[in-house]
């Protein structure tokens, strides 16, 4: 190979790692990495449908149970939060693509949105929560990071 092949290539190869250390989380790239400092909370993916007048948010939640969630909302910001523990001890994966620990969500919605119209349960892994007469409002976004 020339030497302009082999630098494209070590290129895209540490592209590559870069991404996949990204995906493992903030210090997986660092062995000094203290093992108590804090970790980012990770998001779990959410559906946003509309269903008549109703605004339904879908959040995969896999392993965590409605008493772990926390839904919180003020000024307009709907914030979905718990944790997900590990449920085994000392794993020893040989992949783990499932995030553990702290999650948050935010979404904003109406600043004058009612909380006594939402409405929210779990289901096999699926927290669902309805938004009653959101529909007709601008759809709730996420907030940025």
């Amino acid at each position: 190979m020339t030497r302009p092949v082999l630098l494209r290539t070590f290129c895209q190869q540490q592209r590559q790692m870069d991404v996949a250390l990204h995906q493992l989380g903030p210090h997986a790239g660092d062995a000094a990495a203290d093992s108590t400092a804090a970790v980012e909370p990770w998001q779990p993916p959410a559906d946003v449908r509309v269903d008549g007048a109703d605004l339904l948010l879908s959040l995969d939640l896999p392993g965590v149970s409605e008493e772990q969630i926390c839904l919180r909302l003020t000024d307009g910001i709907l914030e979905v939060s718990g944790s997900r523990a590990e449920t085994v001890t000392a794993p020893r994966y040989q992949r783990q693509e499932c995030p553990r620990g702290a999650f948050c969500r935010r979404f904003i919605v109406p600043a004058d949105f009612d909380s006594s119209r939402l409405q929210a349960h779990c289901d096999r892994g699926v927290l669902h929560i309805v938004l009653t007469g959101l529909a007709q409002s601008p759809a709730p976004t996420e907030l940025p990071r």
